[in-house]
């Protein structure tokens, strides 16, 4: 008997045993993931210590709560008063260290800010907008000077332009000079110096071509203030207005090498065989024009009646414009001898030929009436319609109401010139000598939307 119940025991036991294992191999489960990290790097100390009077040590070490890792560093953290010789940044582990190359200025407080360059390993998350100051004087500068830059010609703002400050007030001093303290652009095109001396300075904006710091040419994005910033009134809400005096001609394409053998073709501006009555025909052929004769294309419409018209030949010399005064659902023919023009290598195009076509009705355009509250008619306002960053139409505004017969469908932004000219066109500054402010546009809070054959209203305030 004690044998049977000792026996039975075991078998429990061991049953017991197996249960428990098999049991808990059923719960075993692989450890699943948290949610995803992101958080930036945390600054646990920097050596020196932030704000620390009478430095000596060129070198800044910044220790962090993980692993850190740099990303384009010598433009995304600035160090001011400008160094002229470019700073050692290094990262290990969990330190990024800067070292400076150049003699620490007596009395001076540095600055230097990092917005970006500073991302942990795993994530690649950024620290932004990390500040950090010493002087190597008794104290810490607390001046400062703020503002925004405007792109002039469309009332938008740029984030890759920098910002400047000269202590020099001599125009030269843009160009030959390297400036004392520089300023990135924030999402809202906004810019602030910080710890700045009890100085005033002249103020500019540019875009910084070549990591130059300096304005170089007049196609450069270029803005300045009138007056100088002055650091001792804590000068704020500045607006300085970019603008490129002068516009970079469009590159082109010179590599190409003409095949003798490839036939010519003609490519036409045509959406479904049709033109848009608001716009030019525009013809383009891939072969260079060596030698043309525009008097032998001629306009007609389907009776070969001749349609008075323009045709001008662009300046890359491989297509023509042809403008006319479209007249609504109608049958127009363009007549291309094959005699009018030789290619790059001395042919005619094989035949003539004749491009038919047909205008768009008036039922495939919109019409459009605005209304402008508070607008202020002193300042020559021009209403610009743009699509796709390109001005469609533009239109002076003599009254508070516009009325627009015809505009194809779709949606598009308003922006109101100040023509101060009058010329019914943007115009850039001009900084040299006559410190000229280039004419400023508006960016309207309100989109465009344009129906076909419909009457599209819109009140603007």
């Amino acid at each position: 008997m004690f044998t049977r119940v000792f026996s039975l025991l075991i078998l429990a036991a061991i049953g017991y045993a197996m249960g428990t294992t098999v049991t808990g191999c059923a719960n075993i489960v692989p450890p699943v993931g948290g949610p995803r990290d992101s958080i930036a790097p945390k600054l646990l100390k920097v050596n020196p210590e932030n704000k620390s009077l009478q430095v000596k040590d060129k070198s800044i070490v910044f220790n962090f709560d993980e692993y850190v890792e740099l990303d384009n560093a010598s433009s995304k953290i600035v160090i001011s008063p400008l160094p002229n010789i470019p700073p050692e940044i290094t990262r290990k582990l969990k330190t990024v260290t800067i070292r400076l190359k150049d003699s620490l200025e007596p009395n001076t407080t540095y600055t230097i800010a990092i917005n970006g360059a500073i991302k942990d390993v795993n994530e690649g998350n950024a620290l932004l907008d990390l500040n950090y100051a010493f002087s190597t004087g008794d104290f810490i500068d607390s001046n400062s000077i703020s503002g925004k830059v405007i792109l002039a010609e469309t009332g938008k703002i740029d984030t890759t332009l920098i910002v400047v400050l000269h202590p020099e007030f001599l125009d030269s001093a843009v160009y030959k000079n390297r400036p004392k303290y520089v300023s990135t652009l924030d999402s809202k095109g906004q810019f602030k110096f910080k710890n700045l001396p009890a100085k005033q300075f002249a103020i500019y904006a540019f875009s910084d071509e070549g990591n130059q710091k300096k304005y170089l040419n007049k196609t450069q994005l270029f803005g300045f203030h009138t007056a100088t910033a002055d650091a001792a009134k804590n000068e704020s809400d500045l607006e300085l207005f970019a603008y490129a005096e002068e516009k970079e001609l469009p590159k082109t394409n010179t590599d190409r090498v003409s095949n003798p053998n490839e036939k010519v073709r003609i490519n036409a501006n045509l959406s479904g065989n049709q033109q848009d009555i608001l716009k030019d025909l525009v013809l383009t052929f891939n072969k260079k024009f060596k030698e043309i004769d525009l008097s032998q294309l001629i306009l007609t419409d389907t009776n070969y009646n001749v349609k008075k018209s323009t045709t001008k030949l662009d300046t890359a010399k491989n297509s023509i414009t042809v403008q006319t005064e479209w007249q609504p659902d109608t049958y127009y023919r363009f007549l291309l001898p094959n005699t009018f023009f030789k290619d790059d290598k001395g042919n005619f195009l094989p035949k003539s030929d004749t491009l038919r076509f047909k205008t768009k009705s008036n039922k495939d355009y919109g019409k459009v009436i605005l209304r402008f509250n508070q607008l202020d008619l002193a300042k020559n306002p021009v209403l610009q319609i743009v699509l796709n960053d390109g001005i469609l139409s533009s239109y002076p505004l003599t009254s508070f109401k516009l009325n627009i017969p015809l505009i194809s469908p779709g949606e598009y932004e308003l922006r109101l010139l100040m023509d101060e000219n009058k010329n019914g066109k943007w115009d850039p500054g001009s900084f040299f000598g006559i410190k000229k402010q280039p004419e400023k546009v508006l960016v309207l809070p309100k989109k465009l939307t344009v129906k076909a054959d419909w009457d599209n209203e819109l009140e603007i305030d």
